[in-house]
């Protein structure tokens, strides 16, 4: 510990006294990035990020402007950043669940997340209502208080108390997204990870440079005797949080899509059964989006508002069966799928029937036999299984079932010369 407050006090907070103006043309910058990404319509999950990127980048600018005397200029920007502090976690949570989890869509219990960021803007209402003269009293009162780190916040409370609440808080989000993203390593297929292998480095990084920052900042706050003076350090963290967020955007714009499925039903930008190509393009756009169905809004037409809603449900369907792989699982039923989707059995099952053509249980016996024979071209050890060994892996419960689905499915007269034609491949 002494180590580190010896480098911290003597080596980097000098060196980094030098990079303050900088600083500022990195939070200029932010803002203009934040205004330029705003200009077309994205998914949902990136309104999620770029209200991160935009409290990240204005926290910036009002740490520096307080660092140095700008504030005396613009002494209402005091405490504007504190409950704004309280979203990071929900929104760095929920950006991370919409990009993993697409067939998740935000409902209104998760309005909820927002509670402690609403408790703390109506905790600092008596500070926002003081005159710049006052606000200027408390950030240059040294007398009355000793360190930044002991002024008031949200019901009197000090800075230093709410910031440990606000980070433990955000810590706990942190925990959800590792889950989140350990469960896609383990559950999503081999190629739906290495379709999105970029867009999954960047999620891992963008969430490790996440952890770091809510740990340095937890740690700075809990021993704030060692940590009085590393507001620059944090500066430099936010920094590199919206300097490395930027670089993987602008390299990497198609990470704003989200991500990429295999063997989808729809392709990522025509959203809507039945139009392929360019040939229908004015037709595709004469049709309502589909956000605007979760908005309230009503269509004219009640068969293109019924042809959107089974669209965009077998839509999250897809989404959910290749993420999850619930087939694997011989008790999977409607009644699981429709809970994970929050959406009633019927709605589930129209679309199903209405898009394909088939009932549920139809639906999951072809998707097992399709697994089973992406195992048979893969894995040569699964060849010297049995039939019944082969038939359980992949969801069947019963003989009965794999037999009826082997018939419907297959080219091959019986699953002995499936095996053989199999073997004879490798």
């Amino acid at each position: 510990m002494i180590f580190l407050y010896f480098w911290f006090s003597f080596i980097i907070l000098p060196l980094m006294s030098y990079l303050v103006d900088s600083f500022f043309s990195i939070s200029l910058f932010g803002f203009i990035f934040t205004s330029a990404f705003l200009i077309r319509r994205k998914p949902l999950a990136y309104y999620f990020f770029i209200s991160v990127y935009f409290i990240y980048v204005i926290s910036l600018f009002v740490n520096l402007s307080i660092s140095n005397g700008l504030i005396a200029r613009l002494p209402h920007l005091y405490r504007v950043v504190s409950p704004m502090q309280f979203l990071f976690g929900p929104l760095c949570y929920l950006f991370c669940r919409t990009t993993l989890r697409p067939y998740q869509k935000f409902q209104n219990k998760d309005l909820l997340h927002f509670i402690p960021f609403l408790v703390s803007t109506i905790g600092l209402i008596p500070i926002f209502m003081l005159s710049g003269a006052e606000k200027l009293a408390i950030i240059y009162n040294k007398s009355a208080y000793s360190s930044p780190w002991y002024k008031p916040d949200a019901f009197g409370l000090s800075y230093v108390v709410m910031l440990r609440m606000k980070f433990v808080f955000f810590l706990g989000y942190l925990v959800f997204m590792w889950k989140m993203l350990f469960d896609f390593k383990k559950f999503a297929t081999a190629e739906l990870q290495s379709n999105n292998g970029v867009l999954i480095a960047w999620l891992y990084f963008d969430t490790i440079l996440q952890s770091f920052l809510g740990v340095a900042i937890l740690v700075s706050a809990i021993w704030i005797e060692f940590f009085n003076d590393t507001i620059l350090v944090q500066m430099t963290l936010v920094c590199v949080e919206i300097i490395a967020s930027a670089f993987f955007l602008i390299a990497r714009p198609e990470l704003m899509k989200g991500l990429l499925f295999e063997n989808a039903i729809l392709s990522p930008d025509l959203q809507y059964a039945g139009y392929q190509g360019d040939t229908k393009k004015k037709e595709i756009d004469a049709l309502p989006d589909v956000e605007s169905l979760h908005s309230g809004r009503q269509f004219t037409d009640g068969k293109v508002m019924e042809t959107v809603v089974k669209t965009e449900t077998m839509t999250r369907i897809e989404q959910y069966i290749q993420l999850h792989q619930p087939y694997l699982d011989p008790e999977f039923s409607l009644s699981d799928l429709s809970k994970a989707l929050l959406l009633h059995p019927r709605i589930v099952s129209s679309a199903i029937k209405s898009t394909l053509g088939m009932g549920f249980p139809e639906y999951v016996n072809k998707i097992r036999f399709v697994c089973l024979e992406e195992l048979l071209q893969k894995k040569a050890e699964i060849l010297n299984f049995s039939i019944d060994a082969i038939a359980k892996m992949v969801g069947f419960s019963s003989r009965s079932g794999f037999y009826k689905a082997f018939k419907k499915y297959s080219s091959f007269d019986s699953p002995n010369q499936m095996l053989d034609y199999y073997r004879s491949e490798k």
